[in-house]
């Protein structure tokens, strides 16, 4: 009896190594390692090796499939999904843990059944496996230790089939990320390609119409300059570049004032810049055989918003011939008017006695100096026409001829009348008026 009873342990524990044996291959089984396809192959496993009457599993939501995965295998075919064994079993698995083997109501049939809970990860957060079996003898101590190795390897594969499913999601992820900023990428890249050849229109089209623009500017017969507000010259047509000889850089330095203007003309022009509204000046120009032209220049500036001047346009005319016409006519009537003085020195005064000669020669030669004159005479004799001549030839002659009566004005406005007086002074005086000597002052 004892003999028999060796040779069936021996028996067993030849079974139970052989059960290891294919316990340990598992993972090379395991090619594939997705979840549900390593879990079928376990359940398969068992149910062949250990004589279950079904061994279930139930898979947590970390394998990112939204559900748990509950999967199932039976020795005998029936009737019964792994959800109503799940179902039938949940207060074994989810309440704390339990002495092993459990004897429960059967999930597949009737009676009771003994089973084994292996939890699944070193936390238990990969889910559960369930052994269940009508034997007597279900389970033994080598027998748990089998089903504990058994659920160790499936956790162990079971981690790496969620590491790697982790990794393919985010490689997922990262390849829709990827694709998704090439996409993008690709867009702005479009956009940007777009936005350049638009540039590159506009471009295009402003120097076509700055060359018109320049094209007509240099049709206008004056010189024409774009300046900074500064001065310096930003632009200037052909016209002004061909009578000043010099290049668009010439002109551009810093010296080019010195070397364009006259000297004496140098100041007034940088005096009206500094003031900053539009002006006129006459200023001379270097031709570029050297020789000096009097222009007409008028410069009107160009604002921003804020009202800072950013552009200086300048315009000049050629006067030249003007100023020679004018000086001309000028030298005509000087000539005229020294003409007519010697021809009719005295026009007001008419007579030709040697004492009224005498009196001429006296008022020519008294005129010139700065000096007072006493004129004497009877009255209606012509002291206010001497005294006329004599301002006319005098160097006051462009200024006013005061002239007082003394007799026609009464004793009580003497002092008013030659000393002026203030507003309210007396009776009548209603404003300030100034004295005949402060009018004929200077």
């Amino acid at each position: 009896m004892e003999t028999q009873q060796t040779a069936d342990e021996v028996t067993d524990l030849r079974a139970c190594l052989n059960d290891l044996i294919t316990v340990l291959a598992l993972p090379a089984i395991w090619s594939i390692h997705e979840p549900s396809q390593m879990v079928s192959t376990l359940l398969e496993v068992l149910i062949g090796m250990r004589r279950l009457d079904f061994a279930y599993v139930r898979l947590g939501d970390s394998f990112g499939c939204g559900a748990p995965i509950e999967m199932a295998r039976l020795a005998q075919p029936q009737n019964v999904t792994p959800q109503e064994i799940g179902h039938a079993l949940t207060p074994w698995l989810e309440d704390g843990p339990h002495p092993s083997p459990i004897l429960v109501p059967n999930p597949i049939g009737e009676g009771q059944i003994s089973i084994s809970t292996f939890r699944l990860g070193v936390q238990d957060e990969l889910g559960v496996l369930v052994a269940g079996s009508r034997r007597g003898d279900f389970a033994g101590e080598v027998e748990r230790l089998l089903l504990r190795v058994t659920a160790n390897q499936a956790a162990i594969g079971l981690q790496e089939a969620r590491l790697l499913s982790e990794q393919r999601r985010v490689a997922e992820e990262l390849d829709q990320q990827v694709a998704q900023r090439t996409q993008d990428l690709a867009a702005a890249n479009e956009e940007l390609k777009k936005e350049i050849a638009e540039r590159k229109w506009a471009e295009e089209k402003l120097r076509q119409d700055e060359r018109e623009l320049r094209r007509i500017t240099d049709a206008i017969p004056q010189a024409i300059g774009v300046l900074a507000p500064d001065g310096t010259v930003l632009h200037a047509n052909q016209v002004a570049l061909d009578y000043t000889g010099l290049t668009l850089e010439d002109l551009k330095t810093d010296d080019f004032r010195t070397r364009l203007f006259h000297p004496d003309d140098l100041d007034k022009r940088q005096h009206a810049l500094e003031h900053g509204g539009p002006f006129e000046l006459e200023l001379r120009a270097r031709r570029k055989d050297g020789q000096y032209r009097w222009f007409l220049f008028r410069y009107n500036p160009l604002r921003d918003d804020e009202g800072r001047i950013i552009r200086w346009y300048a315009t000049g005319i050629d006067i030249e011939d003007v100023k020679q016409a004018e000086e001309r006519i000028q030298n005509e009537n000087m000539a005229l008017r020294e003409e007519i003085d010697s021809a009719s020195m005295f026009e007001e005064i008419v007579g030709s006695s040697d004492a009224l000669r005498k009196v001429l020669r006296q008022v020519e030669k008294v005129a010139p100096v700065d000096s007072t004159v006493l004129i004497l005479g009877e009255t209606g004799t012509g002291k206010e026409l001497i005294a006329r001549a004599i301002h006319k030839r005098s160097n006051r002659s462009s200024r006013a001829f005061i002239r007082v009566n003394c007799a026609a004005i009464p004793s009580s406005l003497i002092a008013s009348e030659l000393f002026g007086h203030e507003k309210g002074a007396f009776t009548g005086a209603l404003q300030r008026r100034l004295g005949r000597f402060e009018s004929a002052s200077g």
